[in-house]
């Protein structure tokens, strides 16, 4: 395979920029452009400023400050031409197809015969954005989805086509897990992929369940997180993080593009709330402002503060509650509590729909628990949930509110759980009844091959 040595990043946002400095830290040189503002007087400001401010903050986007000296900032009007001289280059436009359709036009005619193409988008298929290129360039196209931050989030979602030559797809896929320390999780060609797709119904569950039900945004970040091994910052620390502007626009788009029937069409319903907190400039930790802010009193020491979902408007913030110290994956158990139903409310349709989601974005369901791991930060995936709570519970609950059962969920109800065995004899059950090898990388050792092998003894 042609060695990766010099790559192009296209976008110099926060996205863009990030996986820029993570090429460079991974030894790589690194051609980062993106558009010419308007009358400015630096027509590559856009991406010099990104590289400027990618040795800043706790959490420098850049390894070493002296791997700036690896990046060259460009535009997309005067330096097309050094496209020519890379061997991948990646798009981190928009998430606007007619955007993305125009950019690729634009640069087909500087990139060599066997240089990379890959999209980092988080919702739009491969199918869609390859629509309007030659059978050449639909050959090394391929979405490669890094999770922010690029530098720390150790997932990649890798989706190939029909038509994506697999030597091309290798090349990618060996470079981010040898050169960029990543897991790279193959997934198929369906909007949301894997991360997002499931990402976005339990966030938007959460949401909308909170309005629902009168639940504090201090209520639903306590119960939510750690309880079922999510970061203590919860979810709609998350979603502050990722823009709230963004969640809605993300909501629409994943409406449009699911089918009718799909599961998660319901739970995208009635969150008005993304819009309208995003019309009052409450578009999360960006502006400073989201669900959560920081501000003064009038003795200028720091308050924090959150929003009241059902005024919109900021309060001190308060403590958890204190069921939360003990509340665990037996809230099944404990149908009638408040917290607990909301929890049910949530964790239930987003679990149920990680079982419905198989084999529709992945074929095995390890694949979507290291998703979720990797690319959200979960201590177990959603198949390692079902399994600590027990499918026989969560199959029990779902028949007595009149509730679909997936096939896959009634079937490990029956079995005993989703996984199986220890250590390299760990399986995953599949759809058809059959045990699955938990996927892994080439060389790759899991800690439990470890931490299950019996102890030797003398």
């Amino acid at each position: 395979m042609t060695a990766i040595n010099k790559v192009a990043v296209i976008g110099s946002g926060v996205m863009g920029a990030g996986i820029a400095a993570h090429f460079a830290n991974a030894g790589a040189e690194v051609v980062l452009l993106d558009i010419v503002p308007k009358d400015a007087e630096d027509r590559s400001m856009l991406a010099k400023g990104a590289v400027a401010r990618m040795t800043k903050g706790r959490a420098p986007q850049l390894a070493d400050p002296a791997y700036a000296a690896r990046l060259t900032a460009g535009n997309l009007d005067d330096d097309l031409d050094q496209l020519s001289t890379c061997d991948w280059v990646v798009e981190v436009v928009l998430e606007d197809l007619t955007i993305k359709h125009a950019l690729y036009a634009k640069i087909a005619p500087f990139l060599r015969d066997d240089a990379l193409l890959s999209s980092n988008t988080s919702t739009i298929p491969l199918a869609d954005l390859v629509s309007q290129m030659d059978n050449s360039l639909r050959k090394r196209f391929i979405i490669v989805h890094f999770f922010n931050p690029p530098r720390f989030m150790r997932l990649i979602e890798l989706v190939t086509g029909p038509d994506t030559d697999p030597v091309a797809a290798e090349r990618a896929r060996a470079f981010s897990d040898e050169r960029l320390g990543k897991t790279v999780v193959p997934c198929n060609d369906r909007p949301g992929f894997i991360a997002n797709r499931l990402g976005g119904l339990w966030m938007n569950a959460a949401a909308r369940e909170a309005v629902a039900r009168g639940i504090t945004i201090e209520e639903a970040d306590t119960v939510l997180a750690r309880p079922f091994g999510v970061p203590g910052t919860g979810v709609f620390a998350l979603m502050d993080l990722i823009g709230i502007d963004l969640m809605g626009k993300s909501r629409l788009s994943m409406r449009s593009l699911l089918e009718a029937d799909d599961p998660q069409q319901f739970h995208t319903d009635g969150l008005e709330l993304f819009d309208q907190m995003a019309a009052k400039g409450l578009a999360g930790r960006k502006v400073g402002a989201g669900f959560y802010r920081r501000s003064k009193d009038k003795n200028g020491k720091p308050v924090a503060e959150t929003v009241d979902l059902a005024t919109l408007e900021y309060r001190a913030q308060a403590k958890g509650p204190e069921l939360a110290k003990s509340f665990g994956v037996d809230f099944i158990d404990q149908a009638g509590d408040r917290l607990a139903d909301y929890a049910w409310a949530v964790m239930g349709p987003t679990l149920s729909y990680a079982v419905y989601c198989v084999p529709e974005i992945t074929a095995n369901p390890a694949d979507i628990d290291a998703a979720m791991e990797l690319g959200y930060n979960w201590r177990m995936g959603p198949f390692k949930l079902i399994d600590k709570i027990g499918a026989d519970k969560i199959v029990a609950r779902l028949k007595a509110e009149g509730q679909d059962v997936p096939p896959l969920l009634a079937l490990a109800a029956e079995c005993g759980g989703i996984y199986s065995g220890q250590g390299r004899d760990r399986k995953v059950l599949l759809p058809s009844g059959e045990q699955a090898d938990v996927p892994r990388g080439p060389g790759v050792i899991f800690a439990s091959d470890l931490t299950d092998a019996p102890v030797f003894q003398a």
